[in-house]
């Protein structure tokens, strides 16, 4: 994807930030391009018809009329800050639900 904007001489990139989906693509785009990184649930607020055909059509031409207005984008550090934190609110809660399925086995087996 990269290669093709290069030829074909775009400069702009705009995305919709979907969940963590947009992160890789990011990062590879980062060197190259000027991105905007865009919130979908404003660009639904943009007037015009919009299907899933017509998103990226779409959003290049909010682009170049300067509709959209960028989310912030934290610095590589802070990303990867922020998915140590995930992952150990993740397994933190994972801890949790096993030492209540253990207490539930523990509880079942003292009533029998």
């Amino acid at each position: 994807m990269r290669e093709a904007l290069l030829e074909h001489g775009v400069g702009r990139v705009a995305m919709e930030s979907t969940s963590i989906y947009w992160m890789p693509i990011w990062r590879v785009l980062d060197t190259d391009f000027e991105l905007t990184l865009v919130n979908p649930y404003l660009t639904k607020q943009l007037p015009g018809r919009k299907t899933d055909v017509k998103d990226a059509h779409w959003l290049a031409q909010c682009l170049q009329k300067e509709m959209l207005r960028g989310s912030y984008v934290p610095t590589e550090e802070l990303q990867e800050m922020r998915q140590y934190s995930r992952r150990y609110m993740y397994l933190s809660k994972q801890l949790v639900r096993v030492e209540q399925w253990i207490d539930n086995i523990s509880t079942v087996r003292q009533a029998h």
